[in-house]
This record gives C-alpha cells, structure tokens and sequence, in this order.
C-alpha cells in the first residue's frame, strides 16, 4: 500500500554483531491505519508489518500480543484465508523485502494484534531459527498509542474545486497527534508527487505551488514513532494512523470530471489522450453539455466515473456507428437518443492520468456535439421523447394527450 512506503520511510542498515539477529534482519515496520467515513464510522482498517532481511531467511513468523500467529512465506504474493492475511516477497540481490497486509472493515478487527510486544521469529535456509521482540507502543513509556478518531478535514482547499498558482493547504492542528503526514499525487502522466511530515502547529498553514492536473490531497493523523530501536539493535518503526477520503482539487484548470478532444484518428490506448495534435474542445464537471469544433473523429476521456446517455450533433442527430472505447462499461449505450441507458466511463482504477475513453467518428460533418449525461441534464423542457430535441415526435406525443383527462 502506497501509504505504507510513504508514512514508514523505513531505515535500513547494516549492525555488526556477533550470531545475531540483527546480522540478518535490517528493519522492520508496524503500521495500523483507518480511513474514517465524515459521519466517524470506520471505512476500511489495516494493519500491515513490513521486514528488511537478507537472502538467508526463507520465512518469517509474527507471533502478535493477542495470541495470533502469521507467517510470510517466501512466495512473491500469498493469500491465506484461514488468517486474512495478503503477504509479499520480493528479493533484490542480497536483501529480501517482507510485507504482511491485513483488512477489515470494523475498528475491532484490530484485536487479532493488539497493543504490546510482537514476537518476530526467522527462518534461515539452513532451518535455524532466530527471533527478537518489537514493542508496539510509546517505548520510552511502556505504553500504547491511541486508537485514532476521525480527524478534522482540512479547511483548504475544497473537494472538486478549482484554484490557480499557488494552493493554501490549512487544518486544525490536534496537540494529541505525534505528527500529520500529508500526501499530494497529480494523476498527470509526469506523476508528480508530494509527501512530507508536519511535527507541529506552524506547519498547518502550508502554501504550496504545483504544477497543473488534478491532485488527490491525504492528510492524516499518525500516532507513533519513525525511529525505534529494539534490545537486538534492529531499526523499526511503529504508528497508528487515521485519515478522511482524499481531497480531490484541480490546479490551473477548471474541476474537470471528463473532457472531449477533437481529433485525426482514433486511439488506441489512454496514454493517447491529448497526444498526436489533438486539440482540447472543452472541460465538464460530470454535467450535460456542448462542445464546439469540426474534427474527423471526437475523444471523450473520463478522469473520474461519468455516465453518458447519448451524443447529439449540432444537426440535432443522435450518435450511430462504431464505437472505438477502453475501460468502459455498456458502451453500447450512447448509440442512439437518450433514454436512461448509460455507458459508464472512470469506474476502472487505471495508474493513468485518464480513467477511460470513448473515441467516436464524425458521422455528419458535425461542427458541435453535446453530451448528455446523468447529471444537470439540459434537454428542453418540451422535449417529451427523451432525445434532447423538440421534433414532430415530440408533438405527435403532445397531440395524442391533448385534452385527455
């Protein structure tokens, strides 16, 4: 989990010492964390541990304070059902990468852990063992962390809005958390990301530049310490961390849920979008609407999830023909007028800076084409058959009612 790498920052050494586990495992990291719906009720839990070994260890056992235990095998991915838990391994020359994932829904999943000491045993290849003990709480002080409670949002910026040039990140600061961490990620294709840790109250009023996209803003309450040291010399950390949903914010653009471009041909995959001369019609923030311009093919790409009814041209026909799409759900369901039926684009969790795409022909030589969608429908009010347009249809509709009861 991205959060994990980003939050743990985990340190890795070497320790000389004499037939000890330190000469074999170089850090280890234990992380809880909860993302808290706005009403406070827990919307996914977590805890995760995470072990830095050399090529001599072929498993590794966590015996946890209530009672359980989970082993990581040497396989690149595991599931175990019996336990729940996901686990990967990965070795890269001579040091070995362990990570355990476990998820549930309610904060009391966390009771197969639990506060206090986490036994932690290895197997080499030679079947020696070697274990040490990672306290999972306040070391200097013998105690647990608190059990995060939803934190407060941040006051800047706003979910789905727009800023330019320089954003004001700002939230009120809890004296009880050890530190926040904040996490920033543009979904534009140079990825850019953003990840440094507040230790005190100065720091939550932050003016930050960034480049234009759309950014995704975590802010999150951790309680713990980065830099621990057990009785063995082994490097750890160990935190409890809660957060809200993202803060999803556009810079140096409008609020975009999808756009359309016009184009010369088609494409064939989402890192085409914007690519090859395409030239930009215009933003939408998921609502109905027209855009103006006379190319031979239209590219409709979805940032985040938008359900589209139909496609009319500036002639007042609807959409007919081939459908050229990735990562879309019924796509079949823009052909024709609008009537409900909706192709479902940006359900798919692609790493791109585009969810999905439709690519379409011009069919009329249309100048201008109008989405309708979901959302803030525009058709006009007399418009009785659903097409988004008045016609004789409409009016042979009218006609059949006239003075009925």
């Amino acid at each position: 989990m991205k959060y994990f790498f980003t939050i743990l920052t985990l340190l890795t050494f070497s320790i000389t010492a004499l037939a000890d586990i330190s000469d074999h495992m170089d850090s280890a990291g234990f992380m809880f964390n909860v993302q808290y719906n706005n009403d406070g009720t827990a919307d996914f839990c977590s805890f995760s541990m995470q072990f830095e070994t050399d090529d001599t260890v072929n498993q590794i056992a966590i015996n946890t304070p209530a009672g359980y235990t989970l082993i990581i095998p040497n396989e690149e991915e595991y599931y175990n059902p019996t336990t729940q838990a996901y686990t990967t391994y990965e070795l890269h020359g001579n040091t070995a990468s362990w990570e355990l994932d476990c998820d549930f829904s309610e904060l009391t999943g966390f009771s197969n852990f639990g506060d206090g000491t986490y036994n932690v045993v290895i197997t080499r290849n030679d079947n020696s063992t070697l274990s040490s003990d990672f306290f999972y709480g306040y070391q200097d002080q013998i105690t647990s962390f608190t059990l995060p409670t939803k934190p407060a949002a941040p006051s800047s910026p706003v979910n789905e809005e727009s800023y330019y040039s320089t954003v004001n990140l700002q939230w009120s600061y809890d004296t009880t958390v050890d530190f926040y961490h904040i996490e920033l990620e543009s979904t534009n294709t140079s990825y850019d990301f953003v990840s440094e840790n507040i230790y005190n109250e100065e720091g939550a009023n932050l003016n930050l530049t960034l480049q234009k996209g759309i950014w995704e803003l975590s802010l999150i309450a951790v309680f713990g310490d980065l830099e621990l040291t057990n009785s063995d010399g082994i490097t750890y950390t160990a935190v409890k961390a809660a957060r809200l949903a993202p803060t999803t914010f556009a810079v140096n653009m409008p609020w975009t849920i999808y756009e359309v471009w016009g184009a010369q041909a088609t494409i064939n995959d989402l890192t085409e979008v914007g690519t090859n001369g395409q030239t930009l019609l215009g933003y939408s923030d998921g609502s109905s609407q027209t855009f103006f311009g006379n190319y031979p093919y239209y590219i409709i790409a979805a940032r985040y999830p938008v359900q589209i009814d139909a496609i009319t041209g500036n002639d007042g026909n609807n959409f007919y023909g081939q459908i050229h799409a990735m990562s879309v759900i019924d796509q079949q369901n823009i052909i024709g007028p609008a009537n409900q039926q909706y192709a479902r684009l940006g359900e798919y969790e692609e790493w791109t800076e585009y969810k999905s795409f439709i690519a379409i022909s011009n069919p009329y030589n249309w100048t201008s084409i109008m989405l309708t969608t979901d959302s803030n429908h525009i058709c006009p009010t007399a418009d009785l058959t659903g097409d988004c347009k008045v016609d004789i249809n409409d009016l042979a509709i009218f006609a059949s009612q006239w003075l009925a009861n």
